[in-house]
């Protein structure tokens, strides 16, 4: 079991802030909650002790990069069969360099997995032969974004 680690107001406005930038510094963290810098390494470093902050990243605009194509490919899995756990089928799509996300789902499909890509052809190849190759898929349905109006990571007190 996950444990939890409550937050008080100030944490959230941390976080919040270093969601916009983590590449700010204590100082000016400090400065925009008027609080002392040492107040806010403390609740970072604590929050970062607790697993709450998991780490820091970069945004990528993934057009710029040559990646403009996003897709949800639905998958089925057959595990009778291949005496294969949905688990260990999810981790073996989770290693192809493609693959952004992968969840196990409910409904009719097993899991999604989302892929950014340069081209339809590409994703094609994706589809067809990496994630259809893996013992145990049965089927997939990919379906592509035909336009991404919001994709961020948003956190809420509630």
């Amino acid at each position: 079991m996950v444990q939890s680690f409550q937050l008080d107001d100030l944490d959230f406005e941390i976080l919040l802030e270093l969601k916009k930038s983590a590449k700010q510094s204590l100082g000016q963290l400090a400065k925009k909650l008027d609080i002392p810098k040492s107040s806010v390494y403390r609740r970072i470093l604590k929050m970062e002790e607790k697993g709450v902050i998991a780490g820091y990243t970069v945004r990528i605009d993934f057009n710029k990069i040559g990646k403009p194509i996003i897709a949800f490919i639905l998958i089925s899995v057959q595990t009778t069969i291949v005496e294969r756990t949905q688990r260990e089928i999810a981790l073996e799509i989770a290693k192809i360099p493609e693959i952004y996300e992968i969840h196990i789902i409910t409904g009719e499909y097993d899991m999604i997995a989302k892929t950014r890509t340069s081209s339809v052809d590409h994703l094609g190849n994706i589809v067809v032969n990496k994630i259809r190759n893996i013992k145990g898929v049965e089927k997939t349905l990919t379906n592509v974004s035909l336009q991404n109006l919001k994709e961020e990571i948003n956190i809420n007190k509630v």
